[in-house]
């Protein structure tokens, strides 16, 4: 199983030696890596038009405790 997972920053920050960094996830599990990956592309498009900035996305494997990518 497969969870979409988003590191995204903030494009406005106050100061701006600060800098607002969330990791945001899928709310459903996906059984293969490209069904993760379809899902990223969806998740990546909502967060930035939400204004923050995608610095890394991943698909993260429960089985192997890997990056999807990695496997």
């Amino acid at each position: 199983m497969f969870t979409a997972l988003i590191l995204a920053c903030s494009t406005v920050t106050q100061p701006m030696s600060l800098l607002t960094c969330e990791v945001f996830k899928s709310e459903m599990s996906f059984k293969t890596y490209d069904d993760c990956l379809t899902a990223l592309g969806y998740v990546i498009e909502v967060t930035e038009s939400q204004g923050w900035y995608v610095s890394d996305y991943a698909c993260f494997d429960w089985s192997t405790k890997n990056r999807g990518d990695q496997i």
